[in-house]
């Protein structure tokens, strides 16, 4: 008799352990998803910060070549040029040669 009580009583005890085990197993896959998901998510958010940085970098680029062209407009050199090329002016002790041979 003693061996049947024995025997009755590791069969609830080992249920419990597999149960068990299969708890632990049930909440570390879920804490292995969500840590990957949130890998998944950081890794996203570190590529977006890297292409705005880049974007900010590309626009600092637009800005400074933008002040140099502000600073070279109200140059002397550049408002003489602008006179020459586009309004076609000259000094008043210059003379104009044009060549007919070329086509417009």
């Amino acid at each position: 008799m003693g061996g049947k009580t024995f025997s009755k009583a590791k069969k609830p005890n080992l249920q419990g352990k597999k149960l068990r085990l299969v708890v632990f197993f049930v909440i570390f896959g879920y804490f292995v998803w969500v840590f990957t998901m949130q890998q998944i998510e950081i890794f996203k958010s570190k590529k977006k910060l890297a292409e705005i940085n880049a974007e900010i970098a590309y626009q600092k680029e637009i800005q400074e070549d933008l002040l140099k062209q502000k600073e070279l407009i109200n140059s002397p050199e550049y408002m003489e040029n602008l006179a020459r090329t586009e309004l076609g002016y000259a000094r008043p002790d210059e003379i104009i040669f044009f060549d007919a041979t070329l086509k417009n």
